[in-house]
């Protein structure tokens, strides 16, 4: 029952990350993709971190962050 709860949370805050991707708020992107992400990588099967890491690497690259993008692009590997 947590885990299911967990995953909800994880995917509430990918969609908002990118929301606000959409509407070019980056910052606020990538705080949600990051909380995302914090919570997939603390729980085994609690959403898809890959996923969340594609999506930050996306972000760090449209703000010019591109090598750390790449280390997020590694991790979604």
């Amino acid at each position: 029952m947590q885990c299911n709860r967990l995953k909800a949370r994880a995917l509430t805050y990918n969609n908002l990350g990118c929301y606000f991707k959409k509407v070019r708020k980056n910052s606020n992107a990538l705080q949600c993709l990051l909380k995302a992400l914090k919570i997939e990588e603390g729980k085994v099967d609690c959403g898809n971190p890959a996923s969340t890491h594609v999506n930050i690497c996306v972000i760090l690259s449209a703000m010019s962050r591109h090598t750390h993008a790449l280390e997020h692009a590694k991790s979604a590997i």
